[in-house]
């Protein structure tokens, strides 16, 4: 509108200043940590207590939204769900490259352990 009514210069520096505004904002936006989700799925023996693998997954600051369990008797094993969130800046993934050697060396009755995006 300025532009319309004749005001040029008003018009480039209202634009130099939201350029700005945009620029620095994105900046802040980087710095802030994101939410990211995940879901830990583990396999083991139907006679496992898993609260030694919440404590594991609670150590690492994770936090588990909500857990599924699947019985089968048949197999006499036991499938965990767990929905995680993690609040961190920059790659998430690399915290499975530090809690998947964790449960493995915890010593718990394993047949499986995946991990992946919801």
């Amino acid at each position: 509108m300025s532009v319309g009514a004749g005001f040029f210069d008003l018009a480039i520096i209202a634009t130099f200043m939201g350029l700005a505004g945009l620029i620095l904002f994105n900046f802040f936006e980087k710095s802030l940590s994101k939410d990211n989700y995940r879901i830990l799925q583990i396999t083991s023996d139907i006679n496992y207590d898993i609260n030694p693998l919440i404590e594991i997954v609670n150590a690492r600051n994770l936090k588990i939204m909500h857990q599924d369990r699947e019985m089968d008797y048949d197999s006499k094993r036991k499938i965990i769900k767990f929905n995680i969130r993690i609040s961190q800046k920059g790659y998430s993934d690399n915290i499975a490259e530090d809690i998947i050697p964790a449960i493995e060396k915890a010593d718990l009755p394993l047949y499986s352990v995946k991990w992946y995006h919801v």
